[in-house]
């Protein structure tokens, strides 16, 4: 069973952290106990910013993960999320087909939950 947590220890993270303001990380770990990716991210008041996301080749496990930090920042109270990660030069967000904006921001993290189709689907 995969599981993706908060790491409080950043010292791993050092070099990805560099320049973050509060900076925070969520690992995503599999049944094995291996780290199969994690993600870098910084809340502000009313935004969450993803800068990073790190999940092999599998791309289920990147939505898993920055769908993980998210709801973190839904539960915190925060609005929207902005995407700066990218993968072969393009932002994650883009090419998970979220709905957001020109600039790479979901505008209701709320709606993008309740709106999801494939979430929908499943129940």
């Amino acid at each position: 069973m995969l599981q993706i947590h908060e790491n409080k220890d950043l010292s791993e993270y050092s070099s990805a952290v560099t320049g973050i303001d509060d900076p925070r990380v969520v690992e995503s770990i599999g049944s094995d106990g291996e780290k199969t990716g994690y993600a870098v991210y910084s809340y502000t008041d009313n935004m969450v910013y993803i800068y990073r996301c790190e999940y092999g080749t599998d791309i289920y496990l990147c939505d898993g993960i920055l769908r993980a930090v998210m709801f973190k920042a839904y539960l915190r109270g925060i609005k929207k999320a902005q995407c700066e990660a990218c993968s072969q030069g393009q932002n994650l967000f883009e090419k998970l087909k979220y709905p957001c904006n020109s600039q790479m921001q979901i505008e209701s993290i709320d709606s993008f939950f309740n709106e999801c189709k494939k979430c929908k689907e499943m129940n």
